[in-house]
């Protein structure tokens, strides 16, 4: 026999096997996806099973397992692959079960799900663990502005400078004291003579309230507060037991990192019992009290 003889005769023992099956299948009312289902193959493998075109499959060794799976599952003779064997030259016949079939067929596609699952694991916890690390730490733009800051400690430090002056500073400060009541004596009898003077210092305490913020904190955060003129107050990582008095133009617009440790006094008011432990706080202090951004 020729090897054209040969290859024709191959491709009519594969057509002839393949009508076989599509001729079963359709008198159990089965579907090409009905079949695929179940033997855990994809639609365009049996399509080429029963078409007899194998160019898209695997290895010969392969496709004898699906049509043996096939055969199996319509009931039919695995005789009907006596002809498959010699027309493919298979002396010994290699058998493959029908789990082995299947398996073959999606242990592929098992380990590109188990991958592609693993990998979405691995990014949503870099994700959280950004996430978590962001809300913990200072922005780096929060650097303290001394100008508009009082500590406890700097006031302690300032006693501290006054009481180590000695006493001849005393002496000095005693006689400034005396210069400075005689000037008050006479600015008293100016004003005795003057009463509009004190209509305006009036009208100057009246445009002048008490906006005092107190920030006390019980631990570490970090902070930053703008004033309504868009003057920065306060910027910075501060510790447990460190005090800051602020005033400035309402509304103060307020930052604060892990707020719990935060205890806010303004217009003579506590506030911000609703803050929670390692959370941000962004909210806005004004006339009408706090208010959340």
């Amino acid at each position: 026999m020729t090897v054209h003889e040969q290859a024709d005769d191959l491709v009519r023992t594969r057509e002839l096997l393949g009508s076989q099956l599509k001729s079963a299948r359709q008198q159990k009312t089965l579907s090409i996806a009905e079949i695929a289902s179940r033997l855990m193959l994809d639609q365009r493998v049996i399509e080429g099973l029963e078409a007899g075109d194998y160019s898209g499959l695997p290895e010969t060794t392969f496709v004898r397992g699906y049509l043996q799976a096939y055969l199996r599952l319509l009931g039919k003779p695995e005789s009907l692959l006596a002809e498959f064997d010699a027309a493919n030259q298979c002396e010994y016949p290699i058998v493959l079960t029908e789990t082995s079939a299947m398996r073959s067929a999606s242990s592929g596609d098992a380990w590109v799900r188990f991958t592609s699952i693993g990998l979405a694991v691995l990014l949503l916890v870099a994700v959280g663990l950004w996430i978590s690390e962001q809300s913990l730490q200072a922005p780096d733009d929060m650097v303290a502005d001394s100008r508009f800051v009082t500590t406890a400690d700097e006031d302690a430090q300032t006693v501290d400078a006054g009481v180590a002056s000695g006493a001849p500073a005393a002496v000095g400060q005693a006689d400034e004291a005396q210069h400075t009541t005689a000037q008050q004596d006479g600015a008293a009898d100016s004003a005795q003579s003057s009463p509009r003077a004190d209509e305006a210092e009036s009208v100057v305490a009246q445009k002048k309230p008490d906006n005092e913020l107190i920030l006390r904190f019980s631990g570490s955060s970090w902070i930053r507060i703008m004033d309504g003129d868009g003057v920065k107050l306060a910027a910075g990582t501060y510790e447990n037991g460190q005090e800051l008095a602020l005033r400035g133009v309402l509304p103060y617009s307020v930052i604060l990192g892990n707020s719990a440790a935060v205890k806010i006094q303004f217009l003579g008011k506590e506030i911000g019992e609703s803050f929670k432990p390692g959370k941000v706080a962004r909210f806005t202090l004004g006339k009408n009290g706090l208010q959340y951004q």
